[in-house]
Parts: structure tokens; C-alpha cells; sequence
């Protein structure tokens, strides 16, 4: 992997690495340990600074009793990390989308009417990408979100955030007036089974809130500013559970959204 796709996951570019080692060329021990803390090799040592080998690099730490090969260690696989689609939600996949919406509707837009109230911290930190399965090679891959047509993206906060809203954008543009009528209609008549956790009737409201959202709409119900509050509450939501502790992925936060809308 180039230092270029590495260094993108973190939001940092070749000419910011660069300034940051010609700044610490005299403490090399602060460019050592930063390089591993974030996975950078040798080679992409090497490659930021310029003009010099990853065995330059390694004499260059050598000559000041530093030994970098272990910068050139392998990671242990992600075994950890958050998928962004589980099994159990492989229906889902149709409506697995980035947002390319404008406006109100665009992720720009919306993450600042979240960051307002979450604060930018807490904000990226719900979005960090490092949290997820495949993060290590800067590039989410088809095969590490387990979403077909997707294609290659990179492992960045501003991808994730682009498919947390593009999907949720994606859910309640699919919603029609006469599926809520029916919707409701399912509620009012079989609220004492579904309060008495009947799993029959409960799986039959799954699957209807479900199709509500996996089927095109023939009108969408939802105006472009309500789908936007909603957005925003769901931003709010995702980046709450997060702070907590949860091990929620971007999806899981679409599901919780809209499960409950």
C-alpha cells in the first residue's frame, strides 16, 4: 500500500506527513513513535520524505540506536472490528447507498446541524474508521463491507458518513402514504399480540416495516426537510451510542433510526 492511501484513512495528505518529519528531524524519536502508532512503514517513510529508500529510513533511525524494523511488522488481523453489514441484515443491501443528495439533503449540510449539537470530537469519533473490518489497508473493499456494488472506497470518516446518510436518505425516500396507511392499520390491529411479544405477529411487523423501506416508493411521503430533522436526530443518535461505549456500526444506526420511525 502507497503512504498516500495510508495516510487518507486518518485525513492527513503526503505534504502534511512531510512538514511533520522536516519539523521533527532533529527528535527522530517523535517520528519513530508516531509512525508506529499509526502503522507506517519504512517504505512509507521513504516515500513522504522523498528521494530516499526505506533503507535509508532504517539507517537513519539505526544511526540514532533506534531499531525501526518493527515498524515494518505485520498487523494482527481486525478480528475485532465492526462489519458494516452482519448477516442478519442481508436484505438491506438494496438500500445500502453513498449520499450524493445536495442542499439540506447533503452530508455537509447535515453534519454541521450535528455537530452543533454533539460537538466535532465525539462527532469523527463516532464516524473513525479504524473502528471497522478492513480499515488497515486504507480501502474499503467490497469484500470487508459484505455489500455488493459498492466498489472499492476509502477506509475514511467522510465514506462512512456518505453511507450512513446516503442509506437512511435512501430508507424514507422509499416510504409511500399508502404503506403508512397499512402500516397503521397493522398496529391498531394486532396491538395486544405485538405488546405480548406474539412472535408470529412481531415477525410479520418486521417484515412489513422492511418492505416499506426496501420497495421504491410511488410517492414519497416524506418532504426533503422532515428527511433531513430525521438525519439529524439520527446523526444525534449514532454518535450518542457510540460515546457510550457501543459497538454499533453506521448501519445498525440506520436500522435503529428507521426501525423505530
Amino acid at each position: 500500500m502507497t503512504a498516500s492511501t495510508h495516510l487518507a484513512q486518518f485525513g492527513v495528505t503526503i505534504e502534511q506527513a512531510r512538514s511533520f518529519i522536516l519539523a521533527n528531524i532533529t527528535t527522530p524519536s517523535v517520528i519513530f513513535n508516531t509512525a508506529s502508532n499509526y502503522g507506517v512503514t519504512n517504505e512509507m517513510l521513504a516515500e513522504i520524505y522523498g528521494g530516499v529508500t526505506s533503507d535509508d529510513v532504517v539507517g537513519f533511525f539505526d544511526s540514532v540506536g533506534i531499531d525501526s524494523s518493527i515498524l515494518d511488522s505485520v498487523t494482527p488481523p481486525d478480528t475485532d472490528s465492526i462489519t458494516l453489514l452482519s448477516d442478519d441484515l442481508n436484505a438491506l443491501y438494496d438500500l445500502v447507498t453513498l449520499n450524493n443528495y445536495t442542499g439540506e439533503l447533503s452530508t455537509l449540510s447535515i453534519r454541521a446541524d450535528v455537530i452543533a449539537i454533539t460537538g466535532e470530537q465525539a462527532y469523527f469519533d463516532a464516524f473513525d474508521p479504524s473502528s471497522y473490518l478492513g480499515a488497515g489497508d486504507g480501502v474499503f473493499s467490497e469484500e470487508d463491507f459484505g455489500v455488493p456494488g459498492l466498489g472499492d472506497l476509502p477506509a475514511t470518516a467522510e465514506t462512512l458518513e456518505s453511507i450512513f446518510y446516503g442509506t437512511l436518505i435512501n430508507a424514507l425516500k422509499a416510504v409511500d402514504a399508502q404503506e403508512v396507511v397499512d402500516l397503521n392499520s397493522f398496529l391498531s390491529a394486532n396491538s395486544d399480540a405485538l405488546n405480548a411479544g406474539d412472535t408470529a405477529v412481531t415477525n410479520q411487523y418486521v417484515a412489513m416495516v422492511l418492505d416499506i423501506y426496501i420497495d421504491p416508493a410511488v410517492v414519497p411521503v416524506f418532504p426533503d426537510a422532515d428527511i433531513a430533522d430525521v438525519a439529524v436526530i439520527a446523526g444525534n443518535a449514532l454518535v450518542t451510542l457510540t460515546g457510550q461505549g457501543s459497538n454499533i456500526s453506521v448501519i445498525d444506526g440506520v436500522v435503529s433510526a428507521f426501525s423505530q420511525g
